[in-house]
């Protein structure tokens, strides 16, 4: 899904296992397998240093220390979506995703 494709930019070394890709942890540059993003549910977290987890935007966020709308805006210029429906609030983002979009 869309969280293991930002994800593998972020952390180029994912390797899947399962249902699950692993690899070093991006955001505190991590040596070992200790990051993963479970396609399934469309989250990721660190098992080592950070202890961080969460979904695309807070991995976006938590890489580039921007703010939520600035990580909502990037995600979907990322995926080539940056004109449909801009985001202007993260309550917004909620009940888009509350309706059954949970796509970036």
């Amino acid at each position: 899904g869309d969280v293991v494709n930002f994800a593998g930019a972020g952390a180029p070394r994912l390797n899947q296992r399962g249902h699950e890709w692993r690899g070093p942890c991006p955001i505190h540059d991590g040596l070992d397998d200790n990051f993963s993003v479970n396609a399934d549910n469309g989250t990721w977290y660190c098992h080592s240093v950070c202890g961080r987890g969460g979904s695309a935007y807070d991995l976006e966020m938590a890489l580039t220390n921007a703010d939520f709308l600035t990580a909502a805006q990037e995600l979907r210029r990322i995926v080539g979506r940056p004109d449909v429906h801009p985001v202007e609030s993260e309550s917004e983002l909620k009940w888009d995703c509350s309706a059954g979009s949970t796509s970036i």
